[in-house]
């Protein structure tokens, strides 16, 4: 448990030291999620397709 603490506070230690990886990223806004495609499903795939 001491050893898992210890890489976990130098993990975030390098972080904070580090800064961001990209500048300026932020998540997207807009939409629904879970619906990207027209229609809400996959890509290629109709709603209520045959099997």
């Amino acid at each position: 448990m001491l050893l898992l603490v210890l890489v976990f506070g130098g993990a975030f230690a390098l972080g904070r030291t580090v800064g961001p990886v990209a500048p300026g990223l932020r998540p997207a806004t807009g939409g629904t999620p879970g619906t990207g495609h027209p229609g809400g499903g996959m890509p290629g795939h109709a709603a209520g397709a045959a099997r």
